[in-house]
């Protein structure tokens, strides 16, 4: 996969903050994360679409919850099959939206261990072992080769060095990435009558972080948005995965064995 790193200097006012009292109409989440075909046929990309509306009773709910998955029949022949899901009647009150309305234009300082290492599952010894073996360090667990593999365990269990790895890839709000053959992208757009606010992240770097207004040059780091996000949307959804804080404990274990041990 190739990255073009494109950096943004311009600071733009968040205008849409003077706007935060007014809930939107209707409120449409898009994700998809797929690459070129590279002329291969089969399944080339997934994706969800969300379609919230804003009710008489001030609050807001799910209408529509649909998978996309987009496949190569052959080199000139695509398909798109299109499932709407079955959404259990979900209440989401004017308050969350408001706040997710707020977080999307206010960068926090949350970034760090105190806000992340709470919302972390401790990890089994099994999903440790699996993701050694899959990086081909599985021997830098074995007795045979170290006095010490059930303390290495421990350790990654516990969230050694976890302020370390957060540092490391910390986002950084100037920065987007442009992807030339492949996207993991989400797209939330806020609709009042004829007025929409759109803004994006890319999983590309941790947890979709920064979020970019369109059209705006520097980027929302604030984890809330993800937090917030993740308690509207079903928990079947993988957006919501996607989303979770505690989607980085693989890539912490990948960072620990490969560069720690």
């Amino acid at each position: 996969m190739k990255y073009i790193a494109v950096f943004l200097f311009t600071i733009s006012a968040l205008t849409a903050i003077a706007q935060r009292d007014k809930p939107p109409s209707k409120i449409v989440i898009k994700y998809s994360k797929g690459h070129s075909t590279w002329g291969e046929t089969g399944i080339y990309s997934r994706g969800e679409i969300f379609e919230m509306s804003f009710g008489v009773d001030s609050t807001f709910k799910i209408n529509h919850y649909f998978k996309i998955t987009n496949t190569a029949v052959d080199s000139s022949t695509f398909k798109k099959d299109t499932i709407e899901m079955l959404v259990k009647h979900k209440i989401i009150s004017k308050r969350t939206i408001e706040s997710l309305f707020s977080q999307l234009n206010i960068t926090k300082d949350n970034f760090n261990v105190s806000f992340i290492k709470p919302l972390l599952a401790k990890p089994t010894k099994r999903q440790i072992l699996e993701i050694a073996k899959k990086r081909d360090n599985h021997y830098k667990f074995e007795k045979e080769y170290t006095d010490d593999a059930k303390e290495r365990i421990a350790k990654i269990r516990n969230f050694d060095r976890l302020d370390s790895f957060i540092n490391l890839n910390r986002p950084d709000p100037n920065i987007s990435l442009v992807t030339v053959d492949a996207w993991d992208r989400i797209d939330i757009y806020l609709i009042n009558k004829a007025d929409t606010i759109s803004y994006f992240g890319q999983f590309y770097q941790l947890l979709g972080q920064p979020f970019f207004r369109f059209r705006e040059d520097k980027g929302i780091v604030n984890l809330q948005i993800n937090t917030t996000l993740a308690s509207i949307l079903p928990k079947s959804s993988i957006l919501r995965k996607r989303l979770a804080i505690n989607s980085i404990t693989e890539k912490y274990i990948e960072w620990y064995i490969d560069k720690v041990l």
